[in-house]
C-alpha cells in the first residue's frame, strides 16, 4: 500500500512540475510578444522625436539665417563659424536621438529573444522528461529507504 502512495505522490509531483513549466512557458511567450510590441513602439517614438527635432532645428536655422541677413552680416568668418557650429550641433543631436532609439529597440528585441528561448526550454520534452525522471528516482529512493 505504501508503494502506491509513493507512486501517486511522485506522479502528482511530476504533473505539477510539468504544469508549472507550461504556465511559465506561456508567460514567457506573452512577455516576448509584449517586448516585440515595445520595440516597434520605440522605433515609432524615435522617428517621431527625430521629425519634431528636425522641424525645430530647421526653424532655428531659418531664424539664425534671417537674423544674420537682417543685420547685414555676411556668412563668412565668425558668422560662418557660428552657423557651422549650429549645423554640427543639430547633426550631433539627431544622431544621439537615433542612437538612443536604436539601443532601446535592440534591448527590447534581445529581451524578447531571451523570453522566446526560455519559453521553448520550459515547454521542451527534454526538460520535462529530465525533471520527471529526477522526481521518479527520488521517490523510488525514498520508498526503498522507507521499506528497509
Amino acid at each position: 500500500m505504501s508503494g502506491g502512495l509513493f507512486l501517486a505522490g511522485a506522479a502528482l509531483s511530476i504533473f505539477g512540475q510539468i504544469q508549472a513549466n507550461m504556465a511559465q512557458a506561456q508567460a514567457e511567450r506573452e512577455n516576448a510578444i509584449w517586448l516585440e510590441e515595445q520595440a516597434a513602439f520605440i522605433e515609432e517614438a524615435t522617428n517621431r522625436s527625430l521629425a519634431i527635432y528636425s522641424r525645430q532645428a530647421d526653424q532655428f536655422e531659418e531664424e539664425q539665417m534671417g537674423a544674420l541677413g537682417a543685420s547685414g552680416v555676411e556668412l563668412s568668418g565668425t558668422a560662418s563659424d557660428i552657423y557651422n557650429d549650429t549645423l554640427s550641433s543639430i547633426s550631433d543631436e539627431m544622431e544621439a536621438i537615433q542612437r538612443q532609439g536604436f539601443m532601446q529597440k535592440r534591448e527590447a528585441l534581445l529581451k524578447a529573444g531571451a523570453a522566446t528561448k526560455q519559453s521553448m526550454r520550459l515547454s521542451s520534452f527534454g526538460l520535462n522528461a529530465l525533471q520527471a525522471g529526477g522526481t521518479g528516482l527520488t521517490a523510488a529512493a525514498k520508498y526503498k529507504s522507507a521499506t528497509k
